[in-house]
């Protein structure tokens, strides 16, 4: 497991790198620029539900010719937030993201967007999530290691066994 985690982490990025920052809670999720093809706003109503999938995939939307499955990010950090919102911000995967291309991390909102330089230079070396500088927010670096490769199966209906 620890080669696993060696090989999570990246080298620091060269100079200029772009990265966009969005907030979970408690948490500010870095996406590498290379990663993202788009951002995007969606109104509730679109989501389309996907039954017997794992409850962090909220369901799917159409987008631009193509279905865009949609995975709750704060789910997946273990973070507990109703999705109240009627208005959805949503990262979507490009292709550098490779077998996950294409899918839309719903987040709480964009921050900013920074260079490499403008980040601590740990969070390119670890997998830990560092604090803020300037809040008690921590910063975790994004990379598609955090999506399971289990997200996307179906899950297995089973009937209820309890009798009255």
């Amino acid at each position: 497991m620890t080669g696993e985690a060696d090989s999570a982490a990246i080298a620091t990025p060269p100079s200029g790198s772009r990265f966009i920052l969005a907030q979970l809670d408690r948490l500010t999720l870095v996406f590498p620029a290379n990663l993202v093809a788009e951002t995007l706003l969606i109104e509730r109503s679109q989501i389309l539900p996907i039954p017997f999938y794992s409850s962090v995939v909220l369901g799917c939307i159409h987008h631009a010719g193509q279905l865009v499955p949609l995975v709750v990010t704060d789910a997946l950090f273990g973070i507990s937030s109703p999705l109240t919102k009627e208005r959805l911000t949503v990262v979507r995967l490009g292709e550098q993201a490779q077998k996950f291309a294409g899918v839309g991390l719903v987040v709480e909102r964009f921050l900013s967007s920074q260079t490499s330089e403008q980040l601590p230079a740990e969070i390119f070396n670890s997998d830990l999530y560092f604090p803020a500088t300037e809040s008690d927010a921590t910063l975790k670096l994004f990379r598609t290691q955090l999506l399971s490769d289990e997200l996307f199966l179906p899950q297995r209906w089973a009937a209820s066994t309890s009798r009255s």
